[in-house]
């Protein structure tokens, strides 16, 4: 179901609740009687709200062990300080997303898949397990980065507005019940620097690294031996499985045959040779 948080929502869970009730008495079996699960958005979901998100619909979605139970999208700036979802008794899988550019997705049931030659979202988002096995559970969830910007800089290279980047990685799209990364091609032509000499895109969550970028000029041809950048960023110890993904800046010495690479709140940097 598609609501938008408001009054009416909550008198319309506390309706449904009566109405459950009236079949879940308290001597009799309660096991198929729903569960309230609160998510609270005062506490962590406050402090780890992204910055300028504040008009980007939240996506929210709790699984049971057999369906999906609800899909709720809400508007945080009106939706209030708790949210209230009637899901199934057991274990719940919750997961609430920000996805400002929800055009460049598709849905296919519980995965959510990046349309091709599109670089991945802006994308922030918490996963949780709740038990819901009594009548009511809580959650104050947190919020973490779904993705990396790469920035890309190119020193030792000659007329830098007829090339390109070409990156070429094999993840897709991600899980809508645990935010896992999900196999599928993704093909990314990063065709206007941010400066002279400087790229940028946004990597998805990587399920291994084998992520390569290709420089290529304006006749499609490639200018230098394709990197392996997934392999590079790994080298350096980043864990792709970080709930909180970082930001990394290359610098590509093209004479030297170099890489240097500087993650997001390291101290160290990181110096390998390319061809």
């Amino acid at each position: 179901m598609f609501l938008r948080y408001n009054k009416m929502k909550k008198v319309i869970v506390l309706c449904l609740l009566a109405i459950s009730l009236t079949c879940c008495s308290v001597k009799e079996n309660r096991s198929d009687c729903p569960c309230i699960l609160t998510i609270d958005m005062t506490g962590n979901f406050a402090r780890s709200f992204p910055q300028g998100f504040e008009a980007v619909p939240l996506e929210v979605s709790c699984f049971s062990s057999k369906n999906r139970d609800t899909y709720d999208v809400l508007d945080t700036r009106v939706c209030g300080p708790m949210v209230e979802e009637l899901v199934s008794r057991g274990e719940e899988s919750v997961t609430g997303i920000f996805i400002p550019n929800r055009g460049n997705y598709k849905v296919h049931s519980d995965e959510l898949y990046l349309n091709a030659g599109n670089q991945a979202d802006s994308i922030y988002a918490f996963s949780a397990k709740v038990n819901s096995a009594s009548d009511e559970a809580y959650l104050d969830p947190v919020i973490k980065k779904q993705f990396s910007t790469i920035y890309i800089e190119c020193q030792s290279l000659a007329e830098a507005a007829d090339v390109e980047w070409n990156v070429i990685g094999y993840v897709g799209g991600m899980s809508l019940k645990d935010l896992s990364p999900l196999s599928g091609r993704f093909a990314y032509r990063i065709m206007s620097p941010l400066s002279p000499g400087v790229w940028s895109f946004r990597m998805p969550r990587q399920k291994q690294a084998d992520m390569i970028m290709n420089l290529v000029d304006a006749d499609g041809e490639n200018r230098i031996p394709s990197i392996e950048i997934g392999r590079l960023i790994e080298q350096t110890g980043y864990d792709f499985a970080d709930e909180d993904m970082k930001d990394v800046h290359i610098t590509i010495d093209i004479k030297k045959s170099t890489a240097t690479l500087i993650v997001e709140g390291w101290d160290e940097v990181f110096v390998y040779g390319l061809f």
